[in-house]
């Protein structure tokens, strides 16, 4: 990820690729991997990026972590295993404005999970992934391009190999456009 982001940050002199925005978010869902679904909460940061081919649609990569809830509830912690799915997305996302302050955006792309349902359980995973979002402006889209906006929606994560790993969550995402 952070050897895209230098790549990215290289390039954009040229204009092959320009950053335009940056976001955070946390959810709730639920994520498996060699074990049955599991109740979690997940944090996510995320990148969009437009390449010099792309005017309307966009790029959206994005790191993101899932991890049993129960770990933040306080209790006897000997011998407990708190799984976990982290990985990486790289999305093509599209947008359509509703109203001036409201828009809905989706897209897919590929995944990368890493699967920590045991402790001794340590396997990489490519797969897929889509997100589908509303999101709020806290600025008119029809006159300014820059600013703040919430994404409330959906992402689904999932690995095609060895131990299949998914992830569902329910995500508030704060996003800032250049």
């Amino acid at each position: 990820m952070i050897a895209f982001l230098s790549v990215l940050a290289g390039t954009s002199q040229a204009q092959i690729a320009k950053l335009t925005g940056v976001g955070g978010g946390v959810g709730l869902g639920v994520f498996k991997g060699n074990t049955p679904e599991e109740f979690g909460y997940s944090a996510q940061a995320s990148f969009d990026f437009k390449l010099w081919f792309s005017g309307k649609y966009y790029f959206r990569g994005a790191a993101f972590y899932t991890r049993k809830f129960s770990i933040l509830l306080p209790e006897d912690r000997f011998g407990r295993n708190y799984p976990f799915v982290q990985g990486f997305s790289l999305k093509f996302m599209g947008e359509q404005l509703v109203t001036t302050h409201i828009s809905i955006e989706g897209g897919g792309g590929l995944a990368i999970l890493n699967d920590r349902s045991f402790p001794e359980t340590d396997v990489w995973s490519l797969g897929s992934g889509i997100s589908f979002h509303t999101v709020f402006y806290f600025f008119d889209k029809t006159i300014e391009s820059k600013g703040l906006s919430v994404h409330t929606g959906v992402e689904w994560n999932i690995g095609f190999f060895k131990t299949i790993p998914e992830v569902n969550t329910v995500m508030a995402q704060l996003h800032y456009t250049f």
